[in-house]
């Protein structure tokens, strides 16, 4: 017992085991946060020191965030882990503008890196309260800050923000929180992504249609085309396999039938001529058909869906 006590008081005593047990702890909460997320997100204004004006000699950003040349990377979705109520008063100052408004709260933060006083901070639904909040106090756990890897766990004390919107700042980067994969994604790419999944998940119900669930297949009136299986099959694989589409094009099937009627055929996805091959369930043998792109029927149909879908992803390849 004596020399269990010795070696803890020689492990608390030395900062890289104490930074290693903070380490430890802080990923273990972040790993099972991750799995039941509170709901709690904001919108983070976080200045960018390399593009904004600083004070020459203490190097500090100006608080005239409507005026003066200040530079914000915005974080959205940003999680936290706790909410302090917002308190809301009022205060009298004699020495400055009589009776003021005054709102605080307090939020601890893991997600960004670099947090400075002057960032800005608003409240989605249903927390959101209509103010814009800046960062007035910032504290963390230094065996934390100094552990290897580097937790950012912050504790930050809000105020009102002496700004009426968010309209006017300047923006230099501008990202959205995958909680999923737990980083950050640009805005823009996360827009571009979020375009192709909506499309490829407005084609799906009009290429469901022709799924037969007695033959776990699709065709047209007893006839398999070849190409439109191979490519609706090649897209459910390469989803399926990607974690980042889990349960996302659900109602799209797999032809499970067509991969037991062809366990060897070698897969085509373009149609770079007129006549194409299928299967016909009736005779159980393959025919070739002439496909009129202007003609109007069933099998055209789907020929065309699941062609843009085919151009989708090879347009999209990369979020594969």
């Amino acid at each position: 017992m004596l020399e269990l006590e010795e070696i803890m008081q020689n492990s608390l005593s030395d900062p890289f085991l104490i930074s290693q047990y903070h380490e430890e702890y802080l990923t273990l909460i972040n790993h099972y946060d991750n799995f039941k997320r509170s709901g709690m997100f904001i919108r983070y204004y976080n200045i960018n020191y390399n593009e904004s004006s600083k004070h020459p000699v203490v190097q500090s950003t100006f608080d005239l965030y409507s005026q003066s040349d200040i530079n914000f990377n915005i974080y959205e979705l940003t999680p936290l882990y706790n909410i302090n109520p917002i308190t809301n008063s009022t205060t009298f100052l004699s020495d400055k503008k009589g009776q003021i408004y005054d709102g605080v709260s307090s939020i601890t933060i893991y997600t960004i890196q670099t947090p400075h006083v002057n960032d800005l901070v608003t409240f989605y639904d249903p927390v959101k309260s209509g103010e814009i909040f800046r960062v007035m106090n910032i504290r963390t756990s230094i065996n934390a800050y100094y552990s290897e890897p580097k937790l950012t766990w912050y504790e930050m004390d809000l105020e009102v923000a002496p700004i009426k919107d968010t309209n006017t700042l300047k923006i230099s980067n501008h990202y959205i929180y995958d909680s999923h994969q737990e980083k950050y994604h640009n805005y823009n790419d996360y827009n571009r992504k979020m375009t192709f999944i909506e499309t490829v998940n407005n084609l799906i119900p009009q290429i469901h249609k022709f799924y037969s669930k007695v033959n776990d297949l699709y065709c047209v009136e007893g006839i398999v085309p070849i190409i439109p299986n191979n490519i609706i099959n090649n897209f459910k694989t390469i989803t399926s396999t990607d974690d980042n589409y889990v349960r996302v094009f659900n109602d799209l099937e797999k032809p499970y039938g067509f991969i037991d009627l062809f366990p060897d055929i070698i897969p085509s996805y373009v149609y770079d001529h007129e006549i194409f091959d299928v299967y016909n369930l009736s005779t159980r043998e393959m025919e070739e058909c002439i496909w009129d792109e202007c003609e109007d029927s069933d099998m055209n149909t789907l020929l065309l869906l699941t062609k843009n879908l085919q151009t989708l992803i090879t347009n999209n390849s990369q979020y594969f």
